[in-house]
């Protein structure tokens, strides 16, 4: 891409050059015929007009080499920039998720304590084995935890001995 452009640039410079050494050969043949300069002094300022055009070419070389290794750099840098965008991305969950997650665990007690009267009322189970369920099977709280989560329910549960076997009960309140 830059060596195109050198090159349209290098056409463009030669084209303004021979442009301009008509121009001043017509001017110095002119000159000449009129009593002017001498041929010698033009061709030192072809030699010094075709140095600088060297010169020019060079130092667009010399840039367009620095531009392509900026141009490295900066795709380097722009993919590892991308590969972090998209590690972020994999790791972060949607912003719903979030909010439904952080209002459960707000929640979490009155779910859980939620959850033992729902077993209590389904199925006649003994403490021990509510706590199977909660803690040891689906891990919803520590055993500690489920222990003082009963006793904070101890006004809405009671324990009814059958037999050997003791089950927890929802009280049942009549309104009469």
């Amino acid at each position: 891409m830059y060596q195109k452009y050198l090159k349209e640039v290098s056409t463009r410079r030669l084209k303004l050059l021979l442009w301009r050494t008509e121009n001043y050969l017509n001017h110095n043949i002119f000159k000449k015929v009129m009593g002017g300069q001498d041929i010698s002094t033009i061709k030192e300022g072809l030699k010094n007009s075709f140095q600088n055009i060297k010169q020019d070419m060079d130092n667009l070389k010399l840039q367009s080499n620095q531009n392509n290794q900026q141009i490295a750099e900066i795709k380097e840098l722009l993919t590892s920039l991308m590969q972090e965008l998209h590690t972020l991305k994999k790791n972060n969950p949607d912003r719903l998720k979030q909010e439904m997650i952080s209002k459960v665990k707000r929640n979490r007690r009155s779910i859980i304590k939620a959850k033992i009267l729902e077993l209590i009322e389904t199925e006649r189970y003994s403490i021990p084995e509510i706590k199977e369920v909660i803690v040891d099977h689906d891990k919803y709280c520590s055993k500690a935890t489920f222990y003082r989560y009963i006793s904070e329910l101890k006004n809405s549960i009671e324990e009814i001995k059958i037999g050997s076997k003791t089950i927890i009960v929802p009280i049942k309140t009549d309104l009469r």
